[in-house]
């Protein structure tokens, strides 16, 4: 059993559920017609809320998550969709029952793995088996591939701290490089990046925690102070420019002070397209993804995608002009 807004709750979801407490949400697999007649998504309609012909979200006491796909991977961002908004709501508990494994006939070798974000999370309980599948699967994989995987994992893995250790060497390596030699810095940032050429030129002093997921396309160039945490990939097209004093994160921490001091975080990727020119002391944040042919305004807060072609500004950043 757990504890989760002083109330103990099963560790795992329940086979049966006749009934929830109302800080309690029933999670089930539906489809995008929302047409609740069998199954599981029958109980959901005849007990907890649920809505006819409304196939997704927060419905009463039930949340419906379409499974009715002729894949898996199209599932996922629906699951993605239900993680971010259980987190969200740390005011509800939500039991998520074998979506996807009764009339949409996955297995719950299918389904598990879209969960994985959701395993330590306190007020998301999984079915046994799910929870099972996701616990095998975990200590399979070193810290660093979750990571990467954009799941929760210990930021204080001796292999990770590692890592870090390493490329803080080389960037201090490369800060401390006269300018003039700029074969002998080029080669030195081609070292720390993941992907780089000839023609890429970082104004010193630059930062970054791994490098090795950073990738910029041809042509890059970027002023003085550029910082990069690249938990997660950071992709950079062709012909871009960064202004100085420009941040990009991709790392992520929990507002929850308990969650937070445990060092579990997570990383979300950040894309940027070619020929775009960012700003002066513009911060992007985790996940974002900027489009092509794209200006940042200086001093710019990025914190959703920026779609192509357009100038965006402030805090946050909004599209104010078209590009033609």
């Amino acid at each position: 059993m757990r504890i989760y807004n002083g109330i103990e709750r099963p560790d795992f979801t329940p086979e049966v559920i006749d009934y929830i407490r109302a800080d309690e949400v029933f999670v089930f697999g539906s489809n995008l017609a929302g047409l609740h007649d069998g199954g599981a998504s029958l109980v959901a309609k005849r007990r907890f809320g649920a809505i006819q012909h409304r196939g997704v979200g927060l419905q009463g006491q039930s949340f419906a998550i379409p499974t009715v796909r002729d894949d898996v991977d199209a599932i996922k961002p629906h699951v993605d969709a239900f993680i971010i908004f259980a987190r969200s709501r740390r005011d509800l508990f939500f039991y998520v029952i074998r979506i996807g494994c009764g009339s949409a006939c996955f297995t719950d070798s299918d389904i598990a793995p879209l969960f994985a974000e959701a395993l330590d999370e306190p007020n998301i309980c999984l079915p046994k088996t799910f929870h099972d599948i996701l616990m095998v699967d975990r200590y399979r994989r070193t810290e660093k591939e979750k990571m990467l995987a954009g799941e929760l994992y210990d930021a204080t893995d001796p292999s990770l701290l590692m890592e870090l250790r390493a490329c803080r060497e080389l960037c201090w390596q490369y800060n401390q490089m006269n300018p003039s030699l700029e074969a002998e810095c080029n080669a030195k940032i081609r070292e720390i990046l993941g992907q780089a050429d000839e023609d890429t030129h970082i104004n010193q002093p630059f930062r970054c925690d791994y490098g090795s997921n950073i990738r910029v396309g041809r042509r890059f160039f970027a002023n003085f102070n550029l910082t990069i945490l690249d938990e997660a990939p950071v992709t950079i097209g062709d012909d871009c420019f960064i202004g100085p004093n420009v941040s990009i994160f991709t790392a992520c921490h929990s507002t929850d002070p308990i969650e937070r001091n445990s060092r579990r975080e997570w990383a979300e990727p950040v894309s940027i397209g070619n020929s775009c020119w960012i700003g002066g002391s513009v911060t992007i944040l985790p996940g974002v993804t900027i489009g092509n042919n794209v200006t940042i305004g200086a001093g710019s807060v990025v914190v959703k995608d920026i779609p192509s072609g357009v100038v965006a500004v402030g805090n946050p950043a909004r599209v104010v002009k078209m590009v033609k």
